[in-house]
């Protein structure tokens, strides 16, 4: 389908692995105020992270910014959808995010299809996360100098800060399990719901942990008390090896296969000769190593799907009786 004007538009965002949630609420307030200095912007709303719900598994590092404009007899003249498009890529210019503009109902529909958010979208598989972070790294690099990319990024595989909790032989020396070092180190940093409070018709649960600054510290968190079956306080420390160490912030895998992303947003180019060239470029700039693939993904997923079958659609019949092979886009009258 050509691209639609919907009247509002989507600004989706990606920054990199490990932001807090304080950065975060930082940087979607600085690029709300960059988006409403547009004249032809009526409101700007933003969120980073999530919904409560399994269906949304968007990270904190994905921004979502619903952005609607004014009437058209208000936009200045000579304004245009995508010279606004333009000048909001121009003035939102924030170090470590990658810019991405999208229809809001188009997007929506790309992602349940896809699960790819921009126009495009390049999929490695295989079976090595440090590989695929390499992969796609290149490929980031190498489509950042195609024509018409306005911008590429590449989900990062590693940045994730994890805390590793090596469980000790110690532990049974004072009469513990696993299950009890493991619950004061949950409870401590994830908490633990202790009740529930109801207003109206909503209800919500009442958490308690430790505050962020005992939580924040590994050292503290070794000093945490455990209480064994004889009423005894030891330090968690004294049971369990704790360290802090990088890691995946989140795992993608397409038919049991470890899978890395890469978003490309384009404007003025078409989206089949843009992706020729990126296709290209990369058959030209990335090797890929034995039992690692690429894939092509997005709305050009779409594109290929209809080429395909309008290939076989699209044959006029000659006058004798045998088929012309034409381009599949374009009628003709030519005989054979």
């Amino acid at each position: 389908m050509p691209p639609l004007d919907e009247g509002d538009l989507l600004y989706m965002p990606s920054a990199l692995p490990g932001l807090s949630a304080g950065k975060a609420t930082e940087l979607l307030q600085q690029t709300d105020r960059l988006i409403k200095t547009v004249p032809e912007v009526a409101s700007v709303f933003g969120k980073a992270g999530r919904a409560e719900t399994a269906t949304d598994p968007a990270p904190l590092e994905m921004f979502e910014t619903t952005i609607q404009f004014k009437p058209r007899e208000q936009w200045r003249a000579g304004m245009t959808p995508d010279k606004l498009v333009e000048e909001l890529d121009r003035i939102v210019k924030v170090p470590g995010l990658s810019n991405i503009w999208v229809p809001p109902i188009r997007n929506r529909i790309d992602m349940l299809a896809t699960g790819i958010k921009s126009p495009v979208g390049v999929k490695v598989a295989g079976t090595d996360l440090a590989q695929l972070d390499s992969i796609t790294a290149q490929i980031e690099r190498v489509l950042k100098q195609v024509p018409g990319v306005t911008s590429a990024f590449a989900e990062r595989l590693t940045g994730g800060l994890h805390r590793r909790q090596h469980r000790s032989h110690r532990a049974a020396r004072y009469g513990l399990n696993i299950a009890d070092v493991q619950s004061v180190v949950s409870a401590a940093i994830g908490g633990d719901n202790i009740g529930e409070t109801v207003e109206g018709l909503q209800r919500f649960p009442i958490n308690l942990r430790y505050p962020r600054e005992v939580r924040d510290s590994v050292e503290k968190l070794r000093n945490l008390s455990v209480l064994t079956e004889r009423g005894a306080q030891i330090r968690l420390g004294d049971v369990a090896t704790l360290r802090v160490s990088d890691g995946p912030p989140m795992l993608k895998s397409e038919n049991a296969r470890l899978s890395g992303w890469v978003y490309v947003d384009l404007h003025g180019r078409d989206l089949s000769s843009a992706v020729r060239d990126m296709q290209q470029a990369i058959a030209k700039e990335v090797k890929l190593p034995p039992g690692y693939s690429i894939s092509w993904s997005g709305q050009f997923e779409f594109l290929e799907r209809a080429t395909a079958k309008l290939k076989i659609v699209v044959r006029p019949r000659c006058s004798s009786y045998s088929y012309c092979s034409i381009s599949p886009f374009v009628a003709s009258t030519k005989r054979c």
